[in-house]
């Protein structure tokens, strides 16, 4: 099934990726309205520079999405196991499931664009005078 079938019909996707020539492996999923309410509620609560607000929203954004990694299989965890996960990977790793992670919503956000809607749900006309 497609990204745009699995939000259609699932109300979520998931995709697989690959890096650094096949050898990072993970899985990504689309977060959740609750998901995003609940991260951006336990927001508040945290407090320090720019940078260190920017890098806790990213991780707990990943921890949201990140449902496989190799063979680690998050799909039944909680986000702060994952969350405990991710903190123990090096930066530039962290970085590359962030910016995956980015790309991936933004993604699944434009195959949702009002023309794409509008599109499936056009149907051929027929002329019947």
């Amino acid at each position: 099934m497609d990204l745009l079938e699995q939000l259609v019909f699932n109300g979520n996707a998931t995709k697989d990726f690959e890096r650094g020539d096949g050898k990072l492996k993970f899985t990504l999923a689309t977060v959740t309205g609750e998901n995003q309410l609940n991260l951006e509620s336990g927001m508040e609560k945290i407090k320090g520079s720019p940078n260190f607000i920017i890098h806790t929203y990213g991780v707990k954004l990943l921890s949201y999405s990140l449902k496989k990694y190799q063979e680690k299989d998050f799909s039944k965890s909680t986000p702060e196991e994952v969350e405990n996960f991710i903190i123990t990977l090096s930066t530039p790793v962290v970085d590359v499931l962030s910016i995956a992670q980015a790309d991936f919503q933004k993604e699944c956000k434009n195959l949702l664009s009002p023309e794409v809607i509008e599109n499936l749900s056009e149907t051929p006309s027929t002329d019947s005078d």
